[in-house]
């Protein structure tokens, strides 16, 4: 008696078995497919879209979003993992919620490099906002990790600063302009790109105006992504005194 089909058979099942499109990891319903805002975050909001990626929207991230983000279920009540760049798998964030998921929930952040934890909050983040994704910044998002944020000094001494994640070397150059955009340009030391000079901010700044800034973000193979920024707010580095090597 001929087996081959039997074992064709077999085979066909073990593989779709184990292609199914779903991973486990993403499955938690608290989280698959929702937009999450939190206290003190660097986006906006995030999208924890079902394929697993993470989309940071607004924020120290452009309005358009970046899209290179991914995420994962760490437990049932909603707590949850973040890698920001999926090139460096072992960095990540680790939110372990105090109670399940939802607005108004309070949780601790955990951060992690190359898999060990490094440091733990003991401030309590709260989420600000919750629910379902509804109009998805995917087909938007800029795939480049870049981000735009003020620094406070000493002496109440604010900067802007441009950053843009290049660890492979795919950028040919940026382009910047926007309220506070001068003569700076961007240079990078081959992993990252950075605003130089340093973008000072004049008096006239107020911490509750949004600074626009456009970066447009021009590949070695052809590729143009721009990215739209709108920053308010600032961290908080005023134990330091801001050292210009300009002057």
């Amino acid at each position: 008696m001929n087996y081959s089909w039997l074992t064709s058979l077999f085979i066909l099942l073990v593989f779709l078995c184990g292609c199914t499109p779903d991973n486990p990891k993403t499955l938690n319903e608290r989280l698959r497919n929702k937009v999450i805002s939190w206290s003190d975050g660097q986006a906006s909001s995030y999208e924890f879209l079902a394929d697993g990626s993470l989309i940071a929207i607004g924020g120290d991230f452009p309005t358009e979003g970046y899209g290179g983000g991914i995420w994962e279920s760490v437990s049932e009540d909603g707590s949850f993992k973040i890698v920001m760049d999926p090139a460096e798998p072992d960095i990540f964030h680790i939110a372990r919620m105090q109670t399940a998921l939802a607005q108004g929930t309070t949780f601790l952040f955990e951060a992690y490099t190359d898999g060990q934890l490094t440091s733990s909050s003991t401030k309590s983040y709260t989420i600000i906002s919750y629910g379902d994704v509804t109009n998805t910044h995917k087909a938007s998002a800029i795939k480049a990790r870049a981000s735009a944020y003020i620094t406070r000094y000493a002496n109440d001494l604010y900067t802007l600063d441009l950053i843009v994640e290049d660890r492979n070397s795919k950028i040919k150059k940026i382009f910047t302009e926007g309220d506070m955009i001068h003569t700076e340009v961007m240079v990078t030391n081959a992993h990252k790109w950075r605003n130089n000079p340093p973008i000072i901010l004049s008096e006239e700044w107020q911490s509750a105006k949004n600074l626009k800034t456009i970066m447009t973000i021009h590949y070695h193979d052809g590729t143009i992504e721009k990215g739209t920024f709108l920053s308010s707010g600032f961290r908080d580095k005023s134990i330091l005194v801001f050292d210009d090597a300009w002057f």
